[in-house]
């Protein structure tokens, strides 16, 4: 989906946490990937990421659901990196580093009771996304559930000089 000419601030928009089920190609979120950037042309955030309504993916949006209202300490963060270090009798230092695992674990609390959150605690695909009211909806785990890939963008702002910086992190 291209990018949009101009975008809002990041007071404006709402938004913290995004996420969507992994697509492959379909949502790469690299420089010219399908997706691109979660930010306009003019540097603002995109108005067009997230679902408004709990129905599917449309022309209109980008496919990802907005997380809702966050605790006020915010994202954190952990990446992790095992390396198997190679030493030998006449260093102190390792000769060579093999990576062995990289994995992030990113942690946020959401104070809305909502289905897109129990679909993401009960490890259930974004596809569609019930309301409240409906018949179909529950909140419980299936007997089987396959393993769910998902993408968070995480937005947020920064002050430099007085202006406002917005910055987002995908993974």
């Amino acid at each position: 989906m291209a990018a949009p000419s101009t975008g809002v601030t990041w007071v404006n928009s709402g938004l913290a946490v995004l996420v969507r089920d992994y697509a492959g190609s379909a949502t790469d979120f690299s420089p010219g990937g399908t997706f691109g950037s979660p930010f306009a042309l003019d540097g603002q955030i995109r108005n067009d990421l997230p679902i408004t309504t709990p129905v599917s993916v449309s022309a209109t949006n980008c496919g990802v659901w907005l997380g809702g209202a966050l605790d006020p300490n915010g994202v954190s963060r952990k990446p992790k990196v095992t390396s198997d270090y190679l030493m030998i009798l006449q260093s102190n230092s390792p000769i060579r580093s093999d990576i062995q695992e990289e994995s992030k674990t990113v942690v946020f609390r959401c104070f809305q009771n909502k289905p897109l959150l129990d679909r993401l605690r009960m490890n259930k695909p974004l596809s569609t996304v019930e309301d409240v009211a409906t018949t179909s909806y529950f909140p419980g785990k299936p007997a089987s559930n396959p393993l769910v890939e998902r993408q968070l963008i995480l937005i947020r702002s920064d002050r430099a000089g007085g202006l406002e910086e917005p910055q987002a992190a995908a993974s």
